[in-house]
């Protein structure tokens, strides 16, 4: 009697396979190995696997299309047909090397979503161990990221993901760009005060309103990333919350930086900042004021109009705690960066690249 040919699928056999599936990605970062080592891992798990590795090197010796005989012999050896399943081939028997090697291909949305309905005890206290493990300071090691899913997806998020997890979640990212509303919808069903552990939030393309929602409920996020075009149009003193607020954040990126967010007389303790575009005149603004600032990364620093080399207001005599710099400057005569430089003393690391409108 034939035995039936049978075509294993670990995530997706009862689900709808006309969904798009996620790319394996990071096999680049291993060493390559010859075909017998790579199959070690599993040749627990495979029914007669050495026979089938022997054929499959036996039938790849002299490749004639450019591999390797391991290149060759591990696409012959992944088109042979296995009649039958090795006695112990079940998705929850497999090592937990594995099992984490597998889910590190997948976001943690992705995961959820796939064993939401499996009632296995072992796969639950491996999805617990893979994303709800608290490090010694307490903190959570979830990363949730509603960027680019479908709205399916989406929706299975808010609803199961976020109302299970929002006690365990490290970083959290949302976007307004793919999913309209998104921000708005998420703020409809939770407030960032619950959000215990979150120490890093990403809002993208998040309008004026939605932020001066999230801005006064945020107490425990330390990185805070702002990727909206529109973010001159915000209220001041909503951003202002940002820098001067007793708040815990001390790392900030902003799409883009203008002198009105500087609340003059006051002290920042922001120790980090990321500004995607500012002008030279501003920039001097935030070293003037900005005392704490160990880090600062400017990716275009752009030319303020009807400024004259010595016309700037910077403090003379301060020592800046600058440690890490990284400024591309576009058309800025190299003149007006070098008159700063001395104020500088603590640098360590510093990348300076100009982009001129001359060549």
């Amino acid at each position: 009697m034939t035995e039936s040919i049978i075509f294993d699928r670990f995530f997706d056999a009862a689900k709808d396979l006309d969904q798009a599936l996620t790319h394996i990605e990071g096999y680049e970062k291993y060493r390559l190995v010859s075909l017998t080592e790579a199959i070690v891992p599993i040749i627990s798990l495979l029914y007669n696997a050495d026979s089938m590795v022997e054929i499959a090197e036996r039938n790849s010796r002299e490749p004639t299309d450019g591999l390797t005989s391991d290149e060759s012999g591990a696409i012959h050896l992944y088109r042979m047909q296995c009649l039958k399943p090795h006695p112990k081939m079940k998705l929850e028997d497999l090592p937990g090397e594995l099992w984490f090697l597998i889910l590190s291909y997948l976001s943690p949305v992705e995961v959820f979503y796939e064993f939401s309905d499996v009632n296995n005890k072992r796969i639950g206290s491996i999805l617990t161990e893979m994303y709800s493990i608290r490090k010694k300071n307490g903190s959570s090691l979830l990363k949730i990221s509603l960027v680019d899913i479908p709205l399916f997806l989406y929706q299975f998020a808010i609803l199961h993901v976020i109302s299970l997890c929002y006690n365990e979640i490290h970083s959290l990212t949302l976007s307004n760009e793919q999913t309209p509303d998104q921000i708005k919808d998420f703020l409809q069903k939770y407030s960032f005060k619950d959000f215990k552990y979150l120490k890093f939030l990403c809002l993208i393309k998040t309008s004026s309103n939605e932020f001066n929602i999230i801005i006064n409920d945020l107490c425990n996020v330390e990185t805070l990333d702002i990727q909206s075009e529109d973010i001159n149009s915000f209220d001041i003193n909503t951003v202002q919350k940002i820098f001067y607020s007793e708040s815990s954040i001390i790392l900030c990126y902003l799409s883009e930086f203008q002198e009105e967010f500087i609340l003059n007389n006051s002290h920042s303790s922001m120790k980090e900042l990321v500004i995607n575009s500012c002008d030279y005149l501003c920039f001097v603004n935030v070293l003037n004021h900005f005392c704490s600032l160990e880090k600062l990364t400017i990716n275009t620093l752009l030319m303020s109009s009807n400024v004259i080399l010595g016309s700037n207001s910077f403090k003379e005599n301060s020592i800046l705690l600058i440690k890490d710099l990284k400024i591309c400057a576009h058309s800025i005569p190299f003149d007006y960066l070098q008159r700063l430089f001395r104020y500088f003393e603590n640098i360590q690391i510093f990348s300076l690249s100009i982009v001129s409108d001359q060549g």
